[in-house]
């Protein structure tokens, strides 16, 4: 398989890494969030994806990796 530069992403610059950060910060937070309180984990998930639907749930663990696959198949 060929890859060119476009399919890779730029992980080293400040901006990239505190997104990266963030994003594990906020994943760990879901995961330690009662499975009850949907009112919290709605508002993470919102902050994470930037929108979501009604009636969401992820199931945990929850974490970027499955996110990177997911985003490999579009």
């Amino acid at each position: 398989m060929f890859y060119e530069a476009k399919d890779f992403l730029e992980t080293a610059d400040k901006e990239t890494l505190h997104i990266i950060s963030n994003a594990r910060r906020l994943t760990r937070e879901y995961y330690f969030t009662d499975y009850d309180d949907t009112k919290t984990k709605n508002e993470i998930l919102k902050e994470l994806l930037g929108a979501v639907g009604k009636n969401i749930a992820i199931d945990v663990p929850f974490h970027s990796r499955k996110l990177r696959c997911c985003w490999e198949s579009v």
